[in-house]
């Protein structure tokens, strides 16, 4: 196997001069803005091809943002087009000693700052699905949490039941945004029996505990189905209702047994990538493997590229899987974001490759040593509404 080759790089070249940080509103109800006077245009009562004429013209989050905030009506116009799905990804990074939360530009190398639901430091993100940044709050440690689905550029925010167990790990079957079929939220915890759950609109959620089931290491929803990683990288289908039942597939295995240099991996985390299930192994030295579910075969098979597409971890598991669209995402390449340093890494599949990526050094984002604050992978090409 060839060595890894490692390398420490920025973007700055493919960056345009930009300020540094910029405020931006994702308030769903932004307050006017005094400086209108009153002869200001009625924008509202322009026509719906009007609407769609300005939009089809911009080109920067930031014009998104400013779009939807002139007025609701603005707000309401759906806002899929090709210049928003070619927008980079975003990194929520935590700000400290404030405990608040900006967006980092990948290809801008810029922060995004802004008012995000719920104050700091009750309130923090927990992951980033199907175009909703989800949030949780509570008013103490040890009272019920309170979860918030979040898209950012409609800014519709969908409440789910309060959460007496706090559960770090939060996962949706499909889109809030979807009627049909209906979204279901599933919570739980690593190397443990239980989890909890609810269909949006349920008044409750339901917990459950797999008595006689292996422990959960991770889970992941494809096709619609749940799935849940065991000791071993053992695969089983979990299935909510009528009744949960847990259903081991396949035998259990050491996928490291085919690449004996990789013996100090960290953890696997289930992932998606172009209609596959896959299994990811992250090691301390920030390599990775791949490998796909084989539904006729069952068993985990090497896999050694992402057919072009980009993979994006996180600290607590996958993020998504994107086609790239700008210089900063690269094809068959796994972008790794953990909470400990103001970098991200990007391992090639295709040369072993793995690169150090630097945050605009002009930007402070001091650690909190005492914080397990994760940086999450924001996406608002999946936000299109």
């Amino acid at each position: 196997m060839n060595p890894t080759k490692t390398r420490r790089r920025s973007l700055s070249q493919s960056t345009p001069p930009s300020p540094i940080e910029t405020l931006i509103s994702f308030d769903p109800d932004p307050s006017p803005n005094p400086n209108h006077s009153a002869e200001s245009h009625d924008w509202s009562s322009l026509t719906d091809a009007a609407l769609h004429s300005v939009l089809s013209r911009l080109s920067s989050l930031e014009d998104f943002f400013a779009f939807r905030a002139v007025c609701r009506s603005w707000r309401s116009v759906p806002t899929t087009t090709p210049a928003l799905s070619a927008q980079p990804p975003l990194l929520l990074v935590p700000r400290f000693p404030s405990f608040s939360e900006s967006f980092y530009d990948l290809l801008r190398r810029r922060l995004y700052s802004t008012r995000l639901p719920w104050s700091p430091p009750s309130r923090r993100s927990l992951a980033f699905s199907h175009g909703f940044l989800i949030t949780i709050s509570s008013a103490s440690a040890s009272g019920p949490s309170k979860l918030l689905l979040w898209n950012l550029l409609s800014g519709a925010r969908i409440r789910l039941p309060k959460s007496p167990h706090r559960l770090p790990r939060v996962i949706l079957s499909s889109s809030p945004a979807s009627s049909s079929p209906a979204c279901s939220v599933v919570c739980f915890r690593p190397c443990s029996q239980s989890l909890q759950f609810c269909s949006l609109g349920d008044p409750l959620w339901k917990f459950h505990t797999f008595s006689n089931a292996p422990i959960i290491h991770d889970m992941i929803f494809f096709r619609g189905r749940l799935y849940a990683l065991t000791p071993r990288c053992r695969l089983a289908a979990v299935d909510l209702v009528p009744r949960p039942e847990f259903t081991l597939l396949g035998p259990s295995i050491d996928p490291n047994s085919d690449d004996p240099g990789n013996k100090n991996y960290c953890k696997w985390t289930l992932a998606e990538s172009g209609g596959n299930l896959l299994l990811v192994g992250t090691y301390l030295s920030m390599r990775f493997s791949v490998f796909r579910w084989d539904f006729e075969g069952g068993g985990w098979r090497a896999l050694p590229d992402l057919g072009g597409r980009a993979l994006f971890l996180e600290d607590k598991g996958f993020a998504a899987s994107i086609v790239p669209t700008c210089p900063a995402v690269k094809g068959n390449c796994i972008y790794y974001a953990d909470h400990r340093e103001s970098v991200y890494y990007e391992f090639s599949l295709e040369d072993r490759s793995r690169s150090t990526i630097s945050l605009n050094p002009s930007i402070s984002l001091p650690h909190h040593p005492g914080a397990h604050v994760p940086k999450i992978w924001v996406f608002p090409s999946l936000c299109c509404f």
